[in-house]
């Protein structure tokens, strides 16, 4: 008997290409292949229409429908939810699946998971990163201070949202919404033991929380033929790989290369940036000897191991806790040793001095003496790279089959009855606020 999944995820290619958006879209594809009917129920936030309406199409065989337009609402509690969720439980309806995967609900509703076990449609839910608990999903503030987490949605309230009205009701009851979908979920999965961990005390949810590695969809050939030897052309040169934004580093990275003594370095920065913000990168560089930095932009996956060729090691500098960090995982792939922010999940892959170097987060003199290491530190490199090409990873059939055993234990365990109660008291403060 086919199995009938839908899989409902935030963004999904082509208006999504970041390291979430393309893990959905190979697990949706691998399942796929694996003979499940497949739909994807997605978002493309807009100004219009002003109501957001459903679009079908088609993405290499897979069945996408699209919530367009009502606006972004990013840091918007409970935005156009009522509509969305009247979508959600359409689709349901029409297409009748044995279970959803709720890869990510950023732009979506909470609700949805509720409405699935009301229909008696088993759930899986993902964290791939903190946006159950984080409205602006990294654990940091507008200011860029690092969060502890919602603190029942009073956090949000006073750090992030305070000038909105009724911020306090509001980021409550976003938090009791989101803890309330984790409770009627009838599987959890974390792509880091980090992650698996901070949810199960943020939520103390009934059912333990699988953990399920992110894949590299890169072959991973690294291990036949020689290792290329660092800097062999006396310059050390280095890459960070995913979107140039500032949460993942790339001031800390300027203001380290501002200080580090490392002689000539070359520092390539792969993934989609915004002009204005390269052109403030490069200015601040301007006048350092033998510093020479280059962006990319977007890349096609499939020639990361090309780009990441001449390079001796990769950088991941984030300001906040990284969940998974699928760059780590394709360094290793391409046999190149990874310089990381000692937080999040990079500690449970970054092993110091064996296959990559770690420097405290947020720390310019941290990753500064980092890079003068790799310069004058005779053979550290080359030990640094022979352990990347040793790092195990990932790979895509694998997490297909163990996202593919949640899912037929969920289905095999057959249809939910409905919750026995719902909370009232929370849809009447979702409606009540979606009024104001």
């Amino acid at each position: 008997m086919t199995v009938r999944l839908l899989v409902v995820t935030h963004l999904f290619p082509p208006y999504g290409i970041t390291g979430v958006e393309r893990v959905v879209e190979w697990t949706a594809e691998g399942l796929a292949c694996r003979g499940a009917e497949v739909t994807v129920l997605t978002r493309r936030a807009s100004a219009a229409p002003e109501v957001p309406r459903l679009e079908a199409s088609r993405h290499r065989g897979i069945d996408v429908l699209t919530l367009v337009g009502g606006g972004i609402e990013f840091g918007v509690y409970p935005g156009r939810t009522a509509r969305l969720e009247a979508l959600f439980e359409r689709v349901l309806i029409e297409r009748n699946p044995d279970a959803v995967l709720f890869s990510h609900l950023m732009h979506h509703s909470p609700s949805y998971v509720g409405i699935a076990a009301r229909w008696g449609v088993p759930a899986v839910i993902e964290f791939h990163d903190f946006f159950f608990a984080c409205p602006l999903t990294h654990l940091e503030t507008p200011n860029r201070d690092p969060c502890a987490g919602p603190d029942g949605g009073e956090a949000c309230a006073s750090k992030c949202f305070a000038a909105q009205s009724h911020a306090s009701m509001r980021w409550t009851t976003r938090a009791r919404a989101f803890a309330a979908a984790a409770r009627d979920a009838s599987a959890l999965i974390a792509p880091s033991q980090q992650v698996a961990s901070y949810f199960t005390a943020l939520f103390r949810p009934p059912t333990l929380i699988h953990v399920v590695s992110n894949p590299v969809s890169i072959p991973v050939a690294r291990r036949a033929g020689p290792i290329r030897i660092p800097r062999a052309d006396g310059v050390l040169r280095l890459a960070s790989v995913g979107s140039v934004v500032p949460h993942k580093g790339s001031d800390l990275i300027v203001d380290s290369l501002q200080i580090a003594r490392a002689g000539p370095l070359a520092w390539d920065f792969l993934g989609p940036v915004d002009p204005a913000y390269a052109s403030q990168l490069r200015e601040r560089v301007q006048g350092l000897d033998c510093v020479d930095i280059r962006f990319y932009g977007p890349f096609a996956n499939r020639t990361l191991p090309a780009l990441l060729a001449p390079v001796d090691a990769v950088a991941i500098a984030s300001t906040v806790p990284e969940s998974f960090s699928i760059a780590a995982h394709e360094a290793f792939a391409c046999g190149k040793p990874v310089i990381a922010a000692a937080a999040g999940a990079l500690l449970e892959v970054v092993r110091d001095g064996e296959n990559g170097l770690l420097f405290e987060p947020r720390d310019p003199y941290g990753l500064a003496r980092v890079l003068e290491r790799l310069v004058f530190d005779d053979g550290l490199l080359e030990r640094l790279t022979h352990g990347a090409a040793r790092t195990p990873v990932t790979t895509l059939d694998r997490r297909v089959d163990e996202v593919s055993a949640i899912l037929a234990d969920v289905v095999a365990r057959g249809r939910r009855a409905a919750p026995p109660h719902e909370d009232a008291h929370l849809r009447a403060a979702q409606r009540w606020l979606a009024l104001i």
